[in-house]
């Protein structure tokens, strides 16, 4: 099922076959970092450590008409960035924020989701699945040995001012709702590769899109992905998804890459909390703290 939040990934073993997040950082927002860095797309984004006071806003949020703001303990939630200062620090008060650019309200669609394993009729110009940094992204880590959808974010929404939301919060849910029962798969008239960014890259079989649900159960079968013969290949993509974030985790973490538990409990599902600021600039296309 997907997406899946922390608590509920499980903890697989490195030596199996897994269809999943393969580490509980592959459903946080390090994975999200981690396919920035590695893409050079996604929106401007800052993750704040857990008891931080901020006193303004990071530059590279600032300037944002909206932000999405995620945490371990809500579902993400869309914010007026005008007013969010004091929110944000009350919600840091108790766990880490990840905060990203969002754009403005539109009634366009602002989320796209792009399916994987990939179709081979999916090579025409124009399709969702020839954005560059959807294919970055497959090269990087063998999408087509797992099963899941990549999550695309259309900035260069129009403007739509509404008086009765404009300070308003609102659930990151119901975008994902709106036009459930549809997949577009192409760049609608005159819109460019250059107006999607990377937002999200999600392991497993959604359930909120019965048309993504249906899509990616076909590939599964016709893509042979449970079968004895891609065992081999799920592994190696898992190993290029954790070393890809346990990279990110030793240089940007000031190397911290394991949860603190005494040595006599179990491991459990919960992913590495941030030490310090870590920012993604999308235009620079670099992660700096």
């Amino acid at each position: 099922m997907a997406p899946l939040s922390c608590d509920a990934c499980t903890v697989p073993s490195s030596s199996m076959p897994f269809i999943g997040p393969p580490v509980p950082e592959a459903c946080s927002p390090w994975m999200r970092l981690a396919i920035y860095l590695a893409t050079g797309s996604g929106p401007a984004s800052v993750y704040i450590p857990k008891g931080t006071r901020l006193t303004r806003l990071p530059s590279v949020i600032a300037h944002s008409p909206r932000l999405l703001v995620t945490s371990t303990s809500h579902e993400p939630q869309h914010m007026p960035t005008h007013n969010s200062l004091t929110a944000l620090n009350d919600i840091l008060l108790t766990t880490p924020l990840f905060v990203q650019q969002y754009p403005h309200y539109s009634e366009e669609d602002e989320l796209i989701y792009v399916p994987f394993p990939f179709d081979e009729d999916e090579s025409g110009e124009g399709l969702f699945a020839q954005h560059p940094a959807v294919l970055a992204l497959s090269s990087r880590i063998g999408l087509n040995s797992l099963c899941g959808y990549i999550v695309l974010l259309h900035q260069k929404v129009s403007r739509r001012v509404m008086m009765t939301n404009s300070t308003s919060i609102s659930s990151y849910e119901n975008a994902m709702l709106r036009g459930s029962q549809k997949i577009l798969s192409c760049l609608p008239p005159g819109a460019s590769y250059d107006d999607y960014v990377l937002l999200d890259c999600l392991f497993g079989i959604p359930l909120f899109n019965a048309a993504l649900n249906q899509t990616i159960c076909s590939r599964m079968l016709s893509k042979g992905i449970l079968e004895v013969d891609n065992r081999t290949n799920i592994q190696f993509a898992n190993k290029a998804i954790t070393d890809m974030i346990t990279e990110l985790l030793m240089k940007w973490n000031c190397g911290h890459i394991k949860s603190s538990f005494p040595s006599t409990e179990p491991r459990k599902s919960e992913f590495v909390p941030p030490v310090r600021i870590i920012c993604y600039d999308p235009i620079k296309k670099e992660v700096y703290a």
